[in-house]
């Protein structure tokens, strides 16, 4: 039997399937991609080598590279601890480090409690040069750079570019931070400073009018003096002799007045970081007294601060202290406990207390607050937290052990060891970063 070609059923066993995909292996070599991330390498590297000099280091490689890129330039950091002494240390290390980068770099310290220690920064400039001798441009400028007297005249010209500016309350601390705006900007006197000089000078040489040369006898006789002062009067300017001359008022041509109006030329600043000790200090009167104004005071301070700090590039480090949560008493405890019912109110209202922040540290045991912890965190780019712990298990058990009431660390044979955190990073990952350093070692840091 002949078979029927049937083109409808050949068309049908004959299945659609999508076209192979093109592979980006296959279009590239390896020795090509080899080219290309070397070429990516060495980019990295240069951008690297040349970025370097942005960021502050503290010369611990440990504790360099927990921090990073902490205190790069263009960024406000803000610098918590419960004590002075170790935060102090490493805040001169990095200001040293600033100083020595750049032969003319200057640094400027707004200090609110006067405890800024000159000598201990100029002690640290000397260990510096001690530890690295062809360090700055300054020191190849100096002969015989390597003898003591000189090493100490290279310290002191040194310390001549630190700007130590002593503040007393906030508005100080405005004035000084609008000080330095204007000195980075290059501003002179203003137009208004100058127009209202232009006007004290017309003032003063505006003519004096002229007294009267007599003297009436008793005051029945006004009428008679006022017209005998007339008739002086004419008679002085007709006269032919000469009186006593009297001295005319010195007016300057119209071009003397434009003279005043001529620019002054500004003097840059070579302001490269601000370090501020501490803004606790100031704020938390006015606090005290108007919250609402003082926050508002505080935003825009900041603001200013912060905005001046991305736009010239600069180390801006705001030290703030820290404050452990008070334990509510046994007694405060039964006050709130046996407090009477108010009517309307349930009994989770009635015992709510406003709570303070948690403590910001990954440990357990540092249940320290920073100050201002709110208000800092919505300006500062990164925040670092520095506290004290026990070096060794055994120190730990010492320093946590039961204290009866007595104040808690004052244990003699405890060796305490500085650890740093990073609480809060705004353009980076490293928040929970950490690193222990020892500063036993009076100008140098060293990682644990």
């Amino acid at each position: 039997m002949a078979s029927v070609y049937d083109p409808h059923h050949h068309v049908s066993s004959i299945s659609a399937r999508p076209a192979e995909p093109t592979l980006a292996s296959s279009l590239i070599d390896s020795s090509t991609l080899d080219v290309s991330f070397d070429g990516l390498n060495r980019s990295s590297l240069l951008e690297t080598s040349s970025h370097s000099s942005e960021v502050l280091r503290t010369g611990s490689g440990s504790l360099d590279d927990a921090l990073g890129k902490t205190f790069q330039h263009g960024r406000v950091v803000a610098f918590s601890s419960e004590t002075s002494s170790p935060r102090d240390d490493l805040t001169e290390t990095l200001l040293v480090d600033c100083l020595t980068k750049d032969p003319q770099s200057e640094i400027a310290i707004i200090d609110t409690t006067g405890n800024f220690d000159v000598m201990g920064l100029y002690t640290r400039i000397l260990r510096r040069l001690e530890k690295e001798p062809n360090l700055l441009p300054v020191a190849e400028q100096v002969e015989n750079a390597g003898r003591e007297e000189e090493k100490e005249r290279v310290a002191a010209g040194i310390l001549d570019r630190v700007r130590i500016m002593r503040v007393f309350d906030f508005v100080g601390m405005r004035e000084a931070v609008g000080e330095l705006r204007d000195g980075l900007e290059g501003r002179s006197k203003s137009n208004d400073e100058v127009i209202a000089t232009v006007n004290a000078d017309q003032k003063i040489d505006s003519p004096l009018p002229r007294k009267r040369t007599e003297v009436a006898d008793s005051e029945d006789e006004d009428e008679e003096l006022e017209k005998s002062d007339d008739e002086m009067l004419f008679d002085t300017e007709t006269s032919t002799a000469d009186p006593a001359p009297v001295p005319e008022p010195a007016t300057s041509p119209p071009t003397q007045a434009k003279q005043h109006h001529s620019p002054i030329p500004p003097i840059q600043s070579r302001i490269k970081a601000i370090l501020v000790d501490n803004l606790a200090h100031v704020l938390n009167p006015v606090l005290k007294k108007d919250a609402v104004s003082a926050n508002t005071l505080a935003t825009t301070f900041l603001t200013a601060l912060s905005d001046l700090t991305h736009s010239h590039s600069l180390h801006t480090i705001l030290l703030n202290p820290c404050t452990a949560p008070r334990a509510v008493s046994p007694s405060r405890q039964a006050v709130i406990h046996s407090a009477p019912q108010q009517q309307g109110m349930s009994v989770s209202q009635q015992s709510y207390t406003p709570q303070p922040p948690p403590p910001p540290s990954i440990f357990s045991s540092n249940a320290a607050v920073p100050a201002l912890m709110n208000l800092l965190g919505r300006f500062t780019d990164t925040h670092v937290l520095l506290m004290m712990m026990p070096r060794k298990k055994m120190d730990a058990r010492v320093y946590y052990a039961d204290t009866e009431g007595r104040e808690r660390g004052k244990r003699r044979g405890v060796e305490m060891v500085g650890v740093i955190e990073i609480v809060a990073d705004r353009w980076g990952d490293r928040v929970g970063a950490w690193e222990a350093f020892d500063t036993r070692s009076f100008g140098r840091l060293k990682g644990v």
